[in-house]
């Protein structure tokens, strides 16, 4: 069966795309303690809600290794901890159908600037121009991919990631995020 994006729907490279909620309060407050103000545990917490929701239950079940977003590493000294392995992490060892790795393919290779700091989709999509590299495509190749983030804004990050593993062909690619923006307003479950 073609991927949504192949019928015209979607994201690019993804078959599912799954979230706790959008981006407005209190999940945004969350969101943000968590990730700039060194409240990892409140990620855990978070990752526990969506895991308890059932929401992810259908893409975990059909997932090999889950991938957690690269901060540069800059970043992650400065911030001491990289939110989206928080996130990745708790799923591993929360996640209890079967076993999920975490795997590391994907290396920031460039300090670009914060994603909130950049405005438009084309200008997000230009900062992360080649801003990863796939350092073991191995740990991808004929697998099924779940690629975990914390927030989901016009999916510049997460598609950059997936273009960075798809020439190690991995089965299929599907991306979990604590919240996705929704400026329309549109309260999606899963695109």
């Amino acid at each position: 069966m073609p991927c949504p994006w192949c019928e015209g729907a979607g994201i690019s490279h993804f078959e599912r795309i799954i979230r706790l909620g959008t981006l407005s309060d209190p999940l945004k407050h969350l969101v943000h303690r968590a990730k700039y103000h060194g409240k990892w545990p409140i990620a855990e917490r978070l990752t526990d809600a969506l895991l308890a929701s059932g929401r992810a239950d259908r893409v975990l079940a059909e997932t090999d290794v889950l991938l957690p977003v690269p901060l540069h590493w800059w970043r992650h000294i400065k911030r001491g901890f990289n939110q989206a392995d928080v996130i990745a992490n708790r799923i591993a060892k929360r996640w209890s159908r079967h076993k999920l790795q975490v795997v590391r393919p994907v290396v920031r290779l460039r300090a670009t600037d914060t994603q909130t700091h950049v405005h438009g989709r084309a200008k997000r999509a230009e900062n992360l121009r080649h801003a990863f590299g796939l350092i073991r495509p191995k740990d991808v190749t004929g697998l099924r991919v779940t690629i975990i983030d914390d927030v989901l804004t016009t999916a510049a990050t997460l598609q950059s990631v997936a273009r960075t593993i798809v020439p190690a062909k991995p089965a299929c690619i599907n991306a979990i995020t604590l919240a996705i923006a929704d400026p329309d307003g549109r309260g999606f479950e899963v695109i």
